[in-house]
């Protein structure tokens, strides 16, 4: 082997171990599932948009395309975020534990649902301490 092939091949091992990354993979991962929720739910806007009633023809698709564009966002949202943390989780544990098996998984699934239920939960507690007290009971 020359110099050459020593370079193409130490290049091809960066490149291998920058997609192996954890930020690459939890980024992509991320990523893409947004696009995946973003079209999904894009598609059940437009079928609530179908469903409008009592309404004229324009009416129907300026809240038809406001609707897609919500439920397209809140969904892309929102799996794009849990397969952030599912990825994020599932590969630190990977290279922390040198070890690519179901525990993995089995965390990063139990973390990746928490994460959201905890942000909602803490956001509830908040609105219900504001509540008391502006009631004065």
């Amino acid at each position: 082997m020359n110099s050459n092939d020593l370079s193409i091949l130490s290049k091809s091992k960066r490149s291998q171990e920058f997609r192996e990354s954890i930020p690459f993979v939890s980024v992509t991962s991320g990523l893409s599932s947004f696009g995946y929720g973003f079209i999904f739910g894009s598609f059940m806007g437009a079928h609530e948009a179908i469903m409008l009633e009592d309404v004229t023809r324009k009416q129907r698709f300026n809240k038809g395309m406001k609707l897609v564009a919500q439920n397209g966002w809140e969904n892309g949202k929102n799996l794009g975020f849990s397969s952030f943390i599912y990825s994020l989780v599932d590969t630190s544990l990977q290279k922390w534990r040198a070890k690519d098996d179901r525990l993995n998984k089995a965390i990063a699934g139990c973390l990746c649902g928490a994460i959201p239920k905890y942000k909602a939960n803490s956001k509830n507690v908040h609105r219900i301490l504001k509540f008391k007290n502006e009631v004065k009971i």
